[in-house]
């Protein structure tokens, strides 16, 4: 019998449909929690689709759950774990006492203490070199992360980063910056904020596949390429990396992980890696069938039958659809290296394209001839 997968997102990032893709073609039944505006609401792979309200949010995930009856939820945002969390009743984890557990359980961790209040910034500046790291628990895309060089822009970081969250998200819903931070507000969570040791380097990141405390499959990759030093990545190469994969062992164990998740770290001058923290959700990469396949594998190890895809690609680096394509429609990446355009799900390549039709000319230029060929050529032109 096949697995039921209901994937969850309040978010309007493309690789939602990507994944639920993914999941399907490895032979799940597959359903989706998704705003009515979202790229996955547009997908055509889902087998149905659920609305998501977002001023009403956990009454959407129970009204989901209730009709798919799933047997495994995947969310694909930070909001949308926080929410599978509560209706499961598990507490939220912070980054400190994620980064304490894991290290006790040997995964590379810097030096991190908490800094709650302004006396124990200024004992840490003492205390620490510069340049540091300070960091707001439950914040996504980089926008909790400051790196700072100076003692006057450290005590500007914990100002801005320390008030309270949900005014902050309130204001920004009423600016029409995403109704996203509406729901946030709705559902605060406790926020910490972190100072860790800076290290310079390149950031590298993992995609696991868990099952019960073991990872089943996993994909390891240094970033190449991202707009800013904390933003995400939008072009990674796969990495060879033994300590990644002992680290995300590890991790796995120590918190007897099952699901997709995503491990973010620094990779030093001399090598080495440095965990900075774990995404409790899917990531952009997790749907790539590469060396490993990540959905097969968690299927499998949950008892489900799975078709194991070949690989969609054998160069080393991948380009992000859309980050890259957006950042520079002539990047020389996108031919280089796997461009990761969901060519066969039309309606979400379409609005995607809308939302910058001065480089959609460009995209279409590079598509696949059995795609210039098809229906779906017409429907996006």
């Amino acid at each position: 019998m096949s697995a039921s997968v209901l994937l969850a997102t309040t978010m309007n990032w493309p690789f939602p449909a990507q994944l639920t893709a993914a999941f399907s073609a490895v032979g799940a039944h597959v359903e989706v929690l998704c705003p009515a505006d979202s790229l996955l609401a547009l997908s055509r792979h889902p087998a149905r689709k659920h609305s998501f309200e977002h001023l009403s949010p956990m009454a959407s995930l129970r009204r989901a759950i209730k009709a798919a009856r799933p047997d495994l939820i995947v969310p694909c945002d930070d909001l949308a774990t926080r929410l599978v969390r509560r209706v499961r009743g598990d507490e939220d984890t912070g980054r400190l006492d994620f980064l304490r557990q894991a290290a006790a359980a040997g995964a590379p961790v810097l030096p991190t203490i908490a800094i709650e209040t302004k006396e124990a910034l200024e004992d840490a500046l003492q205390r620490f070199s510069l340049p540091l790291v300070i960091k707001s628990d439950h914040s996504w895309a980089g926008e909790g992360v400051a790196i700072v060089h100076t003692p006057e822009a450290a005590r500007a970081a914990f100002r801005r980063l320390r008030r309270a969250p949900r005014l902050r998200d309130l204001a920004r819903a009423l600016r029409g910056t995403g109704i996203h931070y509406l729901t946030r507000a709705l559902l605060p969570a406790t926020t910490g904020l972190t100072l860790q040791r800076y290290v310079e380097g390149m950031p590298a990141t993992s995609s696991i596949a868990c099952w019960r405390g073991e990872v089943v499959g996993a994909h390891h990759f240094d970033v190449r390429l991202s707009t800013t030093p904390t933003s995400p990545a939008s072009v990674l190469a796969l990495a060879d990396c033994p300590q990644m994969a002992q680290s995300a062992q590890a991790v796995a164990r120590a918190f007897n992980l099952s699901g997709l998740f995503g491990l973010d770290y620094i990779r030093g001058h001399d090598g080495r890696v440095h965990l900075l923290e774990m995404n409790a959700r899917a990531t952009p990469t997790t749907h790539l069938a590469l060396g490993d396949d990540l959905v097969a594998g968690l299927l499998s190890a949950a008892g489900f039958p799975a078709r194991r895809r070949d690989p969609v690609t054998s160069r080393r680096e991948i380009a992000l659809f859309p980050r890259e394509w957006l950042r520079d429609p002539a990047s020389p990446w996108l031919e280089r290296g796997y461009h990761d355009v969901p060519w066969d799900d039309p309606k979400v390549l379409q609005a995607c394209l809308r939302e910058a039709p001065a480089a959609a000319g460009a995209l279409l230029q590079a598509a696949p001839a059995d795609f210039l060929t098809s229906k779906s050529a017409v429907s996006v032109a």
